[in-house]
C-alpha cells in the first residue's frame, strides 16, 4: 500500500488538489495439485501443475509411505527461476511436519533435473515456494518408497553409511548431504521393582 499526506503551514491558501487512484488487484496464485496432502501409498507423483507457475506460490507434500523406510525422489523435470524459486526436501519423524520441525536436506532451484534423491526416513516433506517475479514450468517428480522398487532397474536403495555421498548434481541445482537414518531412541532401563508395591515393615 501506500500512504499519502497533505500538509500546509500557517498562512496562504489555494484551492488544493484532487487525485484519483487505482488498484491494480493480483488475482490469488493457483495451488499444486494435491497441496496439503498427505501421500501414503508405495510410490507416486507431485508436480506444480500444467503450464508455467505463478508468482508466490506455496505448496508442499508429505510423502509417508506406509512401512517405508526410505524415500527416492526423481525429477522427471525441472525449470525454475535461478535463486528465486526453490524445491526444498525435508526429513521427518511423523506426518504431521512442517518446515519448522523438518529436517532440510535439499534446495533445488535452476533449470537443470537434479541428481535422485534418496532419504533414509520414512516421511518426508517437499515444498514448492515461488517469489514475486519470473515464472517458468516448473517441475515434475514420482517417489518410491523402498516398498515400491525395483524402479529403474535399481533393486535396492544404496545403503547409507560413513562416507556415501549422493552422485554429483548437475549445474543448476544444489544438493544437501547425504541423508543419514533418523537416531534410534533406546528402550529404558527397568530398575528392580519398579512399578511394585512394598507392604513389608522393612525392605
Amino acid at each position: 500500500g501506500i500512504l499519502l499526506t497533505f500538509t500546509s503551514d500557517g498562512s496562504n491558501t489555494n484551492p488544493g488538489f484532487v487525485a484519483d487512484y487505482v488498484a491494480a488487484i493480483r488475482p490469488p496464485p493457483r495451488t499444486c495439485p494435491g497441496s496439503g496432502a498427505t501421500l501414503t501409498a508405495p510410490s507416486g507423483s507431485i508436480s506444480d501443475g500444467p503450464g508455467d507457475y505463478d508468482d508466490v506460490m506455496r505448496c508442499s507434500w508429505v510423502i509417508a509411505p506406509t512401512g517405508a523406510s526410505s524415500v527416492t525422489l526423481v525429477f522427471r523435470s525441472f525449470s525454475l527461476e535461478t535463486d528465486g524459486d526453490f524445491v526444498r526436501v525435508y526429513t521427518c519423524r511423523n506426518p504431521l511436519c512442517d518446515t519448522t520441525t523438518g529436517v532440510p536436506v535439499a534446495a533445488y532451484t535452476g533449470n537443470s533435473i537434479p541428481a535422485d534423491l534418496v532419504v533414509w526416513s520414512p516421511v518426508i516433506l517437499v515444498t514448492f515456494t515461488t517469489d514475486v517475479s519470473v515464472t517458468s514450468s516448473g517441475f515434475d517428480a514420482d517417489y518410491y518408497s523402498d516398498l515400491a522398487l525395483p524402479y529403474r532397474g535399481i533393486s535396492t536403495p544404496p545403503a547409507p553409511g560413513p562416507g556415501t555421498t549422493p552422485s554429483p548434481s548437475p549445474p543448476g541445482s544444489s544438493p544437501a548431504p547425504w541423508p543419514s537414518p533418523l537416531p534410534s531412541t533406546p528402550a529404558p532401563t527397568t530398575c528392580p521393582g519398579s512399578g511394585s508395591i512394598l507392604t513389608a515393615p522393612i525392605g
